[in-house]
């Protein structure tokens, strides 16, 4: 398995843990912590949380190791109160760069929510989903949609904004799959 590029960029960050106290991989942790606060964690517990319950995927498509398993809370705290801010700074600014490069500049943001109380137990009606999208590269906005989870996963019910006008392919998938279905 190839290295995922977040890993390559903060590959050369230094570990300033003394070697007889270290029981986690550096790497392990701030990767860790980087995809939990990707995903919203707000703190230490949130990022032990996050490890917990990603930690198959983070072993699978990550390729962390976690040899004592998922690095409690005060783990992460006392390695992030140790860590040099310009050398991460530097790496993160690196792994940014890097997407920017890899993608042209042409980033589609997307940004989602969950309508509260819009789920009805009674007649199995799920949860509302809202997806907003942005063509970053162009300062564009692109348009909402609205999804329900249906069996069988997230089927959105469409995007009122022109697909076609619109490159949205990623990874070779074709994004006109998320058009109404008439």
């Amino acid at each position: 398995m190839p290295t995922p590029p977040l890993i390559e960029h903060f590959a050369v960050l230094k570990d300033p843990r003394i070697d007889r106290t270290k029981q986690h991989l550096l790497l392990d942790i701030v990767v860790i912590a980087f995809c939990a606060v990707l995903c919203g964690a707000e703190g230490w517990e949130d990022m032990e949380t996050f490890g917990h319950a990603k930690k198959e995927w983070l072993q699978e498509r990550l390729g962390l190791e976690l040899p004592h398993g998922v690095p409690g809370d005060d783990t992460f705290r006392r390695l992030f109160a140790r860590l040099d801010p310009e050398e991460f700074g530097r790496c993160f600014l690196s792994f940014a760069q890097s997407l920017h490069t890899h993608t042209q500049g042409e980033v589609i943001a997307l940004d989602g929510k969950t309508l509260r109380h819009s789920f009805d137990v009674a007649t199995g009606q799920a949860a509302i989903h809202l997806v907003s999208a942005w063509a970053t590269g162009s300062a564009e906005g692109s348009g909402d949609a609205a999804a329900g989870v249906a069996e069988g996963g997230l089927r959105p019910s469409g995007i009122p904004f022109e697909v076609e006008q619109t490159d949205l392919s990623v990874n070779g998938r074709d994004g006109r799959q998320f058009q109404q279905e008439e």
